[in-house]
């Protein structure tokens, strides 16, 4: 329980750096380029579908394939995706921070936010996916890619306005602590049934 209660005193201490955090920003979303607006706004609106539907595609396909291994990686990826999303609205309305385009009336929102600011749920289940494949598959150019997307959503609730820089970080590393965990207990898991087979 002390563990939960500074990880969480650490999440609002980071939230309180309003001098950085503001002036990153302000630099991000009025001095972005605006001919990628939609480019941003595709990869926000599809956050979602897109970090869900993968693993469950993953599960689809090791189901109808009777692949008992990519059946528990598909598992893991999606337990990694719905934890993280779970923290982060739990956290969002435990430190109810305002969002900065209410805070600051220069910053310009260009895509609907109605809940508190930190952290990014978007950027929290983009992060998940990203973390939890990188933990389960070694492949380099599989890694680079989705790390890529996580980045890339992350900063796109920034360029759109919505979010500040440590609401991003925040959710990083609340999507690490979670894929930790549950690569873990996944590993364990994993070790207990063969060793149950081998007794």
């Amino acid at each position: 329980m002390a563990i939960v209660q500074h990880f969480i005193y650490f999440l609002q201490s980071a939230a309180s750096f309003q001098g950085w955090d503001i002036q990153i920003l302000k630099q991000i979303n009025l001095h972005r380029l605006t001919a990628l607006d939609d480019l941003f706004l595709f990869i926000t609106n599809s956050a979602a579908f897109i970090n869900y539907g993968v693993p469950v595609c993953l599960l689809i396909y090791g189901l109808l394939k009777n692949k008992a291994s990519l059946r528990k990686e598909a598992i893991l990826i999606l337990l990694s995706v719905i934890v993280s999303n779970t923290i982060s609205e739990i956290l969002k309305y435990t430190v109810n921070r305002p969002r900065p385009f209410l805070s600051y009336s220069f910053i310009q929102q260009l895509t609907p936010a109605s809940s508190p600011s930190f952290p990014s749920g978007h950027t929290a289940i983009a992060a998940a996916m990203a973390i939890a494949f990188s933990l389960i598959y070694r492949q380099v150019k599989l890694r680079l890619t989705v790390f890529i997307w996580a980045l890339s959503v992350g900063y796109s609730r920034m360029d759109l306005g919505v979010h500040y820089p440590s609401d991003i970080i925040a959710s990083f590393i609340i999507a690490f602590v979670v894929c930790l965990i549950l690569y873990y207990l996944y590993k364990k898991m994993i070790k207990n049934q063969y060793n149950d087979k081998m007794a």
